[in-house]
């Protein structure tokens, strides 16, 4: 007997790979070659003894039984060849014949047909909507898996819907090309919708929660109120509100545009922000502010002044001060000075009116000290105490820049 090669054995089993697709059973190959190879050897190593054949088997079945090659193995059988098919059996016995389903001798209507196999795709055809309504729908674009086209003529596309009123409507290039359309998005839990609409020829509305019927205004939901917003073809806007209530509604303008760029506010206020966002732009109107400001004595004395009214507005950089102001009898002889203005003081600095001068002091006016100060002048030019004002009232009004 030829000995084997255990070599070329191991070597083709790792080329097959199986070690990466299945290493227990590459390991059951593995041991079965080692044991082979060392049963080969042994049983090579009989056959060249001078036994008998009976002896040899014998003593390889010793060999099988006290090799350790084979512990790892389970003890099996292998099935012999199939033996020759046995004689055929007797053929049964005919069935009943069934009743046709295809009766033409009756005119019941429990006949059927069964369809045959479905054709191959025709080329692209206009998909009919409605009278002069065309929905073109390109195949390879794929457009029908997230689109719904309901017997009313509405088509919904992943949450939009486009609206068919008498109008053509034609996919190309993904884009929706449309003679005056309505595309609405739903908003989820309301009946309300926001929509861009062409009702009318050289004006495209976009609404929330309104529509619009060729007549008049609705509203989606009328517990609600509506917006709306309008751009004509020579570039004017206008922005309106329709309140909540039964419709139909009638707009309310909020503020118009024309294409020379002047807005008309229709009620309402502009608002500047709580902070100022200064410009250095000569045509900038970066700040308009309104409020009351509190006159104080800033002489030294601690006086307490009796305050009617103190209020003033900016505008940009300018500011109007008035006030209204008592002073308390005093004997102080220090220099007037009073402050509280509600913003420093720029420069240039500016004068001060007194329309008003209970005092026995002839007053021409006042100056801007500076800071947020300012003090009145009488004649000749110098600043009164606070002994010369004492117990009187005075109203004037001042300008400054900031």
């Amino acid at each position: 007997m030829a000995l084997l090669d255990p070599s070329r054995l191991y070597s083709t089993l790792l080329n097959t790979g199986l070690h990466n697709k299945d290493n227990a059973l590459h390991q059951v190959i593995h041991d079965l070659i080692g044991a082979l190879v060392s049963l080969n050897k042994q049983t090579n190593t009989l056959a060249s003894s001078s036994s008998s054949a009976t002896t040899n088997i014998s003593n390889v079945m010793q060999l099988m039984e006290s090799s350790s090659a084979f512990d790892n193995f389970e003890e099996f059988q292998i099935p012999g060849p199939p033996g020759s098919p046995g004689p055929a059996g007797s053929t049964g016995a005919q069935g009943t014949p069934g009743v046709s389903g295809l009766d033409s001798s009756d005119s019941s209507s429990d006949d059927f047909q069964i369809p045959g196999p479905i054709g191959p795709a025709g080329p692209i055809v206009p998909y009919h909507i409605g009278k002069n309504e065309t929905f073109f729908v390109p195949l390879y674009k794929q457009a029908l898996f997230a689109m719904n086209i309901d017997n009313e003529g509405t088509i919904e596309v992943e949450g939009f819907l486009i609206e068919v009123d008498s109008r053509d409507i034609f996919t190309e290039n993904q884009l929706i090309v449309k003679t005056r359309p309505e595309l609405q998005l739903l908003t989820l839990g309301t009946t309300a919708k926001a929509r861009f609409s062409q009702p009318v020829s050289g004006t495209s509305y976009i609404t929330t929660n309104l529509s619009f019927d060729g007549t008049n205004w609705n509203l989606d939901d009328t517990s609600q109120a509506g917006g709306h917003f309008s751009l004509s073809i020579n570039g004017s806007l206008t922005i309106a509100t329709a309140t909540a209530g039964a419709n139909p509604r009638t707009l309310s303008v909020v503020l118009t545009t024309d294409n020379a760029g002047n807005i008309t506010q229709f009620g309402g206020q502009l608002f500047s922000p709580a902070t100022q966002s200064a410009s250095s732009g000569a045509n900038v109107l970066d700040d308009y502010e309104e409020g009351t400001w509190t006159p104080t004595d800033d002489s030294g004395a601690s006086l307490s002044l009796t305050i009617t009214s103190a209020i003033y507005t900016k505008i940009g950089r300018m500011v109007m001060a008035s006030f209204d102001i008592t002073y308390p009898v005093t004997a102080s002889g220090a220099t007037m000075l009073l402050g509280g203005l509600p913003f420093n003081i720029g420069s240039p600095l500016s004068a001060i009116t007194i329309g008003y001068n209970g005092s026995a002091t002839a007053l021409i006016g006042g100056v801007f000290a500076g800071g947020a100060q300012f003090q009145f002048y009488k004649q000749p030019a110098a600043v009164p105490t606070n002994a010369n004002l004492s117990g009187s009232r005075f109203i004037g009004v001042g300008l400054y820049n900031v």
